[in-house]
């Protein structure tokens, strides 16, 4: 850390003589740090890690969605055998029996047990090569923090409550591993369970999927405005800190 009252001061514990150092650090200090500057202290064999976890997340999203064609099969086997034993008149090139039903319901069992066992594998994966990453950058971010306290003179330990200090590389560094740990993973897999989940759905039935469509803008509109009265909520909270 090059300078701990930019990370770890709140705006009014630092002098407001114009031109000093603690003035220039307090300025900085309300100054927001993207998700990517927060993994300037991940190394490279960590950002391999990372990647592996983005690629995972992916695949586990998209293995979501992909269970709806499975669920599809069945019902439509469980359609055709209705219609055998109803001796419903069936078009000309309707040919089914129990052992079609059978041999059906079995293969989409055979899926849901590969994909089933595929996704955990996948959810565990990824689960742990975030949270690897972010305990690794959170240990090495308290090592700076100490090594720059113990570098302070003497007159800055009279103006910083140890206390204090000590309160606040605690609170940030859960915030930095809310930030960097296994909810990035969650973003992807949700991106790409979503993106995966409109594929299916204009693939397979484009018509139903426009119809289902229509109610996309007051689900969106009744998510904007929970996220609005989170984010409210979540800011007053951290209005006496500061965030890194």
């Amino acid at each position: 850390l090059v300078h701990l009252s930019k990370y770890f001061f709140r705006k009014d514990e630092s002098p407001d003589s114009p031109g000093s150092p603690d003035k220039e650090a307090k300025e900085e200090a309300g100054k927001k740090v993207s998700i990517v500057q927060l993994f300037r202290y991940a190394t490279y064999k960590e950002l391999i890690l990372l990647f592996v976890g983005i690629a995972v997340s992916l695949v586990t999203g998209a293995g979501l969605p992909l269970m709806s064609i499975l669920q599809g099969k069945v019902t439509q086997a469980f359609v055709n055998e209705q219609m055998y034993r109803t001796n419903t008149t069936p078009g000309p090139d309707f040919h089914y029996n129990d052992t079609n039903f059978d041999h059906d319901i079995m293969n989409a069992v055979y899926g849901y047990t590969g994909m089933a066992i595929g996704i955990f594998i996948a959810a565990n994966v990824q689960v742990s090569c975030f949270l690897i990453v972010c305990e690794q950058m959170s240990n090495r971010i308290r090592r700076r923090f100490v090594q720059a306290i113990l570098r302070q003179d003497i007159p800055w330990f009279d103006k910083n409550n140890s206390g204090t200090l000590a309160t606040k590389l605690f609170d940030n560094l859960e915030r930095v591993k809310e930030g960097t740990g296994d909810k990035i993973g969650l973003m992807f897999q949700y991106t790409s369970q979503f993106v995966t989940g409109f594929i299916i759905a204009f693939t397979h039935s484009w018509k139903l999927t426009l119809v289902m469509l229509a109610v996309t803008p007051l689900q969106a509109l009744c998510g904007f405005g929970i996220a609005k009265v989170r984010f409210k909520f979540l800011k007053k909270s951290s209005e006496k800190d500061v965030f890194f």
